[in-house]
């Protein structure tokens, strides 16, 4: 049997991508950690799964302190708490930030951290289009043609006239359509 081998060069970016779309969903019910070392604790929701995976299976954390005091922690509010507690009269101040070495660090090996499961809600989409091509046609009678179907997350301003017909003002896109 001939055996080709194919090199192909990926920038890191395109990797996480992919990445996230080998990542398993995370389940209503909860799951434990898919890392063999943590044990079998389960997770009830994702963000709390997320939280470990933070904490425990990423090489690197970063960590807050002032440069007046040796104390530093990977938690902002465990600083200020110190700060509150040791330093009392002191200002908070600002905290330094850098990062470390993570002393928890469990190797995840091949496991990935479960992704967040997306609920697309498909009927209010298809409600909110027929919406927008119900105005449209509404909008043909004054003799203004706007087209519903730009984007799903653009609105339509109008104004109603006192003998009943609908004008269109502006349409408004979101913000990350302005960028």
């Amino acid at each position: 049997m001939n055996s080709e081998i194919l090199e192909v060069e990926v920038y890191s970016d395109e990797m996480e991508t992919l990445n996230e779309d080998l990542r398993p969903d995370f389940p209503e019910e909860g799951m434990p950690c898919p890392v063999p070392q943590c044990g079998e604790h389960q997770y009830k929701t994702h963000n709390a799964i997320w939280a470990h995976w933070k904490k425990f299976h990423r090489r690197t954390v970063r960590i807050f302190r002032r440069a007046t005091c040796t104390y530093k922690h990977p938690q902002r509010p465990m600083l200020t708490r110190h700060v509150r507690r040791v330093h009392k009269n002191e200002d908070i101040g600002q905290f330094q930030t850098s990062k470390e070495e993570n002393r928890l660090f469990r190797n995840p090996e091949n496991n990935l951290c479960p992704r967040r499961k997306r609920v697309v809600h498909v009927d209010k989409r298809e409600k909110a289009r027929l919406k927008r091509v119900k105005l449209a046609d509404d909008l043909k009678d004054v003799g203004i043609v706007p087209n519903p179907y730009v984007c799903r997350d653009e609105s339509i301003i109008t104004r109603t006239t006192p003998d009943g017909k609908k004008i269109l003002i502006r349409t408004v896109k979101p913000e990350w359509m302005n960028s």
